[in-house]
């Protein structure tokens, strides 16, 4: 189990009183977690325009949507679709 779960069971168990300060523990043990989990990330996006309707993956020229998935999956460019990198700006 969980260093953190184990912690926040044994302050929960031991103060049972609504404002006890067990409680006041656990809601601060709370928010800090979620504040360690930084609910405000920002997410870059790339656009890469696929310019081919058949589904191929081959190195001919154009940019299908099979190709653009694998040049985002990769980070690299592939065929003539941009090098595309996700993640976190």
């Amino acid at each position: 189990m969980n260093y953190l779960v184990q912690h926040m069971l044994l302050v929960l168990n031991r103060n049972t009183g609504p404002t006890s300060s067990g409680w006041v523990g656990m809601v601060i043990l709370v928010y800090a977690y979620c504040w360690a989990a930084d609910p405000f990330v920002v997410f870059a996006a790339a656009t890469i325009t696929a310019t081919e309707i058949r589904d191929e993956l081959l190195q001919d020229g154009d940019c299908a949507l099979r190709e653009a998935i694998q040049s985002i999956n990769t980070g690299v460019q592939f065929d003539q679709c941009g090098p595309g990198v996700h993640g976190q700006a």
